[in-house]
């Protein structure tokens, strides 16, 4: 349990007592003992300590940026967490982390600028990561320094200085560029669901039928499906976007429905989809994790003689069959997207009836 640090006394000769209280090793004066107004600076400043779970501000002009990433890592592994697990974002924000204290571990944050940031990149560029990869890690170093600016260990200037280093375009630097995802081959996903276990198979049917994520199939159970409706719903209990508060309501026509049915089982609380129930399987986890199933697939690839595709591509395809028979806006409504990135801006009465619509004659 942290110690609340004490309003405390410093006598002087002339009887003027000053107040202060000690925080992280350094005295913070309050004005003079007795007062209304040290007492309430006395307040104020506990407040802010409790409020930001760090030192007095004043550590800003000495923090470095090893001290600094290391409690941000503190912070990332408390905050990127779903149902109590972490999320990859804390193997990201690691990832992030490794060049910039490599390079500028011992540097005051208070030095660190724009030249700092910018060498920093050039060194992942080196490393031959792809550009997409590289602005994502920049940009989560800047998420840091926005929390170290907020939590009282960084100058708001050294943020405001980051903030001008745009993340690198395409074609246009010497970092490589990233293969596009492409929709998985129809015909190559029928060959490898030959050699897939059931669950499995039934796991690809359902995510071509839906658009669904890999990871909203994998998650699927019984008390998480409402069937007294037509089309059915689907609210994952895990979802991307669930830290946002957005409820995710997945529509299965009847082709999903009957996928469903011969997985649905007494205990409702169950995963459908479980690797025990695969005979001679004897899996640690009673779903299919995101390993297991990417490899699961690559097995069968393997079995087929085909090209490996990952289960991700399976949501591309079902989202370009829809987009090229229904058009854009029934694509966005399908796959459940938000960003004006991927399809034009719809509302969301017209994605709720267009997927209900689109549910009942494809899913």
């Amino acid at each position: 349990m942290t110690r609340i640090p004490k309003y405390r006394k410093q006598k002087r000769k002339d009887g003027k007592h000053l107040a202060f209280v000690e925080i992280g090793g350094q005295r913070v004066y309050l004005g003079l003992q007795g007062t209304p107004e040290s007492q309430q600076q006395y307040l104020r400043t506990l407040a802010e300590f409790k409020a930001n779970g760090v030192h007095h501000k004043a550590e800003s002009d000495r923090i470095t940026i090893s001290e600094l990433a290391a409690r941000y890592w503190t912070h990332a592994q408390t905050y990127y967490r779903k149902g109590g697990k972490p999320t990859g974002e804390q193997g990201w924000i690691k990832a992030a982390l490794r060049p910039l204290v490599k390079l500028y571990g011992a540097t005051a944050a208070k030095d660190f600028g724009v030249a700092e940031l910018l060498a920093v990149r050039a060194t992942m560029v080196g490393e031959g990561l792809v550009r997409t990869s590289i602005n994502a890690r920049i940009q989560k170093l800047k998420r840091m320094f926005k929390w170290g600016a907020a939590s009282g260990l960084v100058s708001p200037m050294v943020l405001a200085g980051l903030s001008v280093v745009d993340g690198l375009r395409a074609d246009r630097s010497d970092a490589i560029e990233s293969d596009p995802v492409v929709p998985a081959d129809l015909d190559v996903v029928k060959a490898t669901m030959e050699h897939t276990p059931k669950p499995v198979t039934a796991m690809i049917a359902l995510q071509l039928a839906t658009g669904m994520r890999p990871g909203e199939v994998r998650v699927m159970r019984g008390v998480d499906i409402k069937v007294a409706c037509d089309p059915w719903e689907y609210r994952p209990s895990r979802h991307k976007v669930e830290h946002l508060g957005i409820n995710r309501v997945i529509y299965l026509g009847a082709k999903s429905q009957e996928i469903i049915r011969p997985f649905l089982k007494g205990d409702a609380t169950a995963f459908l989809f479980s690797p025990r129930d695969v005979p001679g399987c004897g899996a640690k986890h009673d779903h299919y994790t995101s390993r297991r199933y990417n490899r699961a697939i690559a097995r069968a690839c393997a079995k087929a003689g085909v090209d490996k595709w990952s289960p991700n591509r399976l949501r591309h395809l079902s989202g370009t069959s829809i987009r090229e028979s229904e058009g854009i806006e029934a694509a966005q409504a399908w796959l459940g997207h938000r960003s004006v990135k991927t399809t034009e801006r719809y509302t969301g009465t017209v994605t709720s009836k267009t997927a209900k619509i689109l549910a009942k004659k494809f899913g």
